[in-house]
């Protein structure tokens, strides 16, 4: 059977799972909607049984604290819970309120974990274990990507912005979740700082969010926000020319140093790639200059298998400015001996961030 984003969205959307307490009976977590996490497990398990679904209980730990050791025998590895259906290849985490059916939580992927699959023997009830690798994600799940159009006023005193940001997989689980468990009041305000991108003086219309409800079949598809906005302060007036900040629309960056020689290898949250693409309405009576620091192509990896990159390109079709980008990281673990390379592709998008363009009076 396929599990539905509705059934756990029920538990988890109208359960109160608390920290600590005393394990309750299920009648009581039923009535009152309170339960701790050792409860809401129990919970969880009996309806996967009272469905006749198989199943298999997953103890493992976050990756971000003490990852499981396959080879090192320890309790303190088996602190969080997910509950794995071998039939659809999904997991489901009851005690995390975020996720939903599908991939294990981002901290638990590519970790080891102790799988427990229940074994009955007549009226004996028993478990066998084993120690299996939870699984990695897919580049292609997780994206943040952005189209974004530009024209100028008439005056090329203010900039008139469109804004589109497609998320998916991972990549959206920092927005999508506090967004659909804010009341509507507090839905625009939580979506501002990621529209505005770090553009001071911004304002911000027409905004627009669609695919957040996590109980539904919304939640497998692109989470989207649409947006204006309208500010001056990345346009600068010099002479006869315009200054204009391009690179900043995309967003502050990352930027990574190293003084010293790497000693372990980079782990990053999870696989996952960018796209952007940014058309700018070229004023009537201007030139563009300065396009030459909009080429970039970093990338790291292999020559023939390339596992990270940031490469960028600019089109002037008609009267239009076309600029495109992708940046991309293909794994979670990166060797040291790798280190410069992912530097210099983290640094790349922080060196775009800086790229200022050039309108010039004819």
């Amino acid at each position: 059977k396929e599990l539905t984003k509705e059934e756990f969205g029920e538990i988890k959307t109208n359960f109160n799972i608390q920290e600590g307490g005393d394990d309750q009976k299920l009648s009581d977590v039923i009535k009152n909607k309170i339960a701790n996490e050792f409860s809401i497990n129990k919970l969880c398990v009996a309806l996967t049984k009272a469905e006749n679904l198989k199943f298999e209980i997953v103890m493992t730990s976050s990756r971000y604290s003490k990852r499981l050791d396959p080879d090192f025998e320890s309790w303190n590895y088996l602190g969080d819970v997910l509950i794995y259906y071998p039939g659809i290849n999904k997991y489901v985490m009851p005690a995390n309120f975020i996720s939903r059916v599908g991939d294990p939580p981002v901290q638990y992927i590519s970790c080891y974990g102790l799988f427990i699959k229940e074994v009955i023997l007549g009226d004996i009830i028993s478990a066998v274990s084993t120690v299996k690798k939870l699984p990695d994600a897919i580049t292609s799940t997780s994206h943040h990507n952005m189209d974004i159009t530009i024209k100028f006023a008439a005056d090329m005193q203010q900039v008139n912005q469109h804004t589109h940001q497609s998320m998916a997989g991972f990549s959206s689980t920092g927005i999508r979740p506090y967004y659909f468990y804010s009341p509507p009041e507090k839905r625009e305000e939580l979506l501002e700082d990621l529209i505005k991108s770090g553009i001071e003086g911004a304002k911000i219309t027409n905004v627009k969010a669609v695919n957040y409800d996590l109980n539904t079949e919304e939640a497998d598809k692109e989470f989207i926000i649409d947006a204006d906005l309208n500010y001056t302060s990345l346009i600068e007036k010099a002479d006869n020319t315009y200054l204009f900040k391009l690179g900043a629309v995309i967003g502050p960056q990352v930027e990574m140093y190293q003084d010293k020689p790497r000693q372990k290898p980079i782990e990053i949250d999870y696989p996952h790639n960018l796209d952007r693409t940014i058309v700018i309405t070229i004023p009537a009576g201007y030139n563009v200059k300065g396009l030459e620091a909009v080429n970039m192509n970093i990338i790291g990896g292999t020559p023939s298998a390339p596992s990270m990159g940031f490469i960028s390109s600019y089109l002037i079709n008609g009267n239009n400015l076309e600029i495109k980008i992708h940046e991309f990281y293909n794994n979670i673990l990166y060797p040291k001996d790798q280190a410069d390379q992912f530097r210099k592709v983290i640094n790349a998008s922080a060196d775009f961030n800086k790229v200022t363009i050039i309108f010039e009076k004819i």
